[in-house]
């Protein structure tokens, strides 16, 4: 039981794992035995041959491809061993995976460095439009004040108007 435990850590450790930080193992029967040594368990050839036969026999009784056991059993054994002798590369994916990392990485990378880009220019347009919003708020005060002005000028300039009217009208001035 303990040696399957290891095996299916194996598996998925070099699922995850790049095969160089693995070493001295370079397959899963490898990676396995080096797991069991740790543990102080022996993974010997004969350990890796009773925990096929029982995981096979295991694997028959829950996988259902074959019509007979027996069959299942074969290819379970098949299987297990299939897996025992790949390279921690090919469980990993191969080297396909780890271009594709490092061109994911490229890619964030390159979004990250428009990131910035994309903030530094959206900070040059903000202060762009915060000047021109000063600029306008000035005008419209100036404009204000100057409205200002003249409508308190124009009482003047209408009474100015009347009186100017009532004495052309009364004859006291004259027309030009």
């Amino acid at each position: 039981m303990l040696l399957r435990g290891i095996f299916l850590s194996a598996v998925q450790l070099a699922s995850r794992t790049r095969p160089e930080r693995l070493l001295p193992a370079g397959t899963v029967a490898e990676l396995v035995a080096l797991l069991g040594t740790e543990l102080g368990l022996t993974t010997d050839g004969d350990a890796f041959d009773r925990f096929t036969a029982l995981e096979s026999a295991f694997q028959a009784r829950v996988n259902t491809t074959d019509d007979a056991i027996s069959a299942r059993r074969v290819r379970s054994a098949e299987d297990l061993r299939a897996v025992l002798d790949l390279t921690l590369a090919e469980v990993r994916g191969g080297d396909r995976f780890d271009f594709q990392w490092q061109r994911a990485r490229t890619d964030i990378d390159q979004l990250h460095v428009m990131l910035e880009e994309h903030d530094a220019q959206a900070e040059a347009t903000q202060r762009d439009l915060e000047a021109k919003l000063a600029e306008y708020t000035l005008a419209f005060h100036e404009a204000r004040d100057e409205l200002a002005r003249l409508q308190a000028r124009q009482p003047g300039v209408l009474a100015r108007r009347a009186a100017k009217s009532v004495l052309t009208r009364a004859g006291l001035l004259q027309r030009k």
